[in-house]
């Protein structure tokens, strides 16, 4: 187990680290003073942590209650210190983020000898969004992730990746689609000893949080609670990439619907006793459009072209680690419109994929003159924050979004060009 994710025939290792580390404290200071306001703001979802944080996982409603490791560790927080809880929101917060940017940008030196790449991708859009308050957990639950890479990288014993998995359970429920891409990963790189760990870390975790969360209530609908995630899948997508929004009689705050269908009463889902259709609203997949199209900037093509080019080399000479971070990092960025209707927060779950492992394709596989380099630099930054300008003058209005949309494609064909005219290392292109 100790040598399962080993990396040193593919990247040589470099030095520096308290370069490495300054700048990641930097970035991490930048962004918490850029976006200190939306950090410390309590929004709707905020308030079921914060109130975990006070009650406990027995009095919040699921699936909140099953995301307890988070608040649990604020209230500890505030236990030993005597802060009141919104202080130590912000502290865990801090730290995690702090954690983040270093593991990030030791990453990025080892795998590109470019540390600063992570100014123009931590200071981006998606990360403001993203990153976008410490009464979520999604800080919190991306430091436990770049500390699970890390793991992995560093060739450690199955032990630490054993305990930052059921951590990562226990902080989100989601956590299944990691562990599902670690299983296909092992199994994928004839490491199928490691299968073992990863399935036992993940049973550990389902089962502690179905122990914890026996009395917490039901979710709004009164749906078990499988069920009720199940039934998201075909909500969200309708209303994400239709615009087609599907009523329940649950719901309180939701546009008339066209028309209405009893369910049958054959049918147990919960207090939902009746279905019906929104009339059509096209801001939901223009917004759905322009998320994909601007919150990586041009690293969604960067990937799609280095895939299409050296596909072949990059699945034999890809280390496990790295394989992981692509397949978990671009299977949750494709699924951001099956989640929910946050999707400027959870299409930043695709981080791996596009901050470390574009980054790494891009220093293996092309030949990056510094012109170049700065070119693409400059095409990321103009492709995210241009059209996330235009786009926030009035995020509900669809001319305004189909005018970002209309700017962020201009970019990205523009990108699309300048990538096409890069070198392969060899000067072939390996299909």
């Amino acid at each position: 187990m100790a040598r399962l994710f080993s990396q040193r025939a593919f990247f040589e290792r470099t030095q520096s680290p308290l370069s490495v580390i300054l700048l990641a404290v930097l970035c991490a200071a930048l962004i918490s003073v850029i976006h200190w306001h939306s950090l410390t703001t309590l929004n709707w979802e905020g308030t079921y942590y914060y109130a975990l944080a006070q009650k406990g996982p027995q009095h919040i409603e699921k699936p909140y209650a099953g995301r307890f490791l988070h608040p649990l560790l604020v209230r500890a927080i505030s236990d030993v210190t005597h802060l009141d809880l919104d202080k130590s929101f912000y502290i865990l917060g801090l730290l995690s983020l702090l954690t983040l940017s270093i593991a990030v940008t030791w990453i990025l030196k080892r795998l590109t000898h470019v540390p600063l790449l992570i100014v123009p991708l931590f200071l981006s859009p998606v990360s403001s969004q993203f990153i976008s308050s410490f009464y979520h957990h999604d800080l919190f639950y991306a430091a436990l992730l770049a500390l699970l890479f890390l793991t992995l990288w560093q060739e450690k014993t199955w032990l630490p990746i054993f305990v930052i998995l059921v951590a990562l359970f226990l902080t989100r429920e989601s956590t299944l689609l990691l562990s599902l891409c670690l299983i296909a990963v092992a199994w994928v790189k004839s490491k199928r000893k490691f299968i073992i760990p990863v399935a036992a870390a993940s049973l550990l975790g389902l089962a502690v949080t179905s122990y914890v969360t026996r009395s917490s209530p039901a979710n709004v609908h009164q749906m078990d609670n499988l069920v009720y995630l199940a039934l998201k899948i075909p909500f969200n997508f309708f209303q994400n990439v239709f615009g087609v929004k599907i009523w329940l009689n649950t719901f309180v705050k939701v546009e008339p619907p066209l028309f209405t269908v009893e369910l049958p009463k054959w049918l147990h889902l919960g207090s939902v006793s009746a279905v019906g259709l929104c009339p059509w609203l096209p801001i939901f997949p223009l917004t759905t459009l322009f998320l994909f199209l601007t919150s990586f900037g041009v690293a969604p093509l960067l990937l799609w072209d280095s895939l299409s080019k050296f596909r072949r080399r990059i699945f034999a000479e890809m280390p496990p680690w790295l394989l992981l971070l692509v397949t978990y990092g671009l299977i949750s960025f494709l699924i951001t419109p099956l989640l929910g209707s946050s999707l400027s927060r959870y299409i930043g779950y695709g981080w791996p994929a596009f901050w470390l492992a574009v980054p790494a394709f891009a220093a293996k596989y092309y030949r990056l003159p510094r012109n170049a380099i700065l070119r693409l630099v400059l095409l990321q930054l103009l492709a995210s924050w241009i059209p996330f300008a235009i786009y926030s003058m009035n995020t509900g209005s669809v001319p305004v979004v189909l005018s970002a949309v209309a700017c962020a494609a201009v970019l990205q064909a523009l990108a699309l060009k300048e990538i096409r005219q890069l070198m392969p290392q060899d000067g072939n292109s390996m299909t």
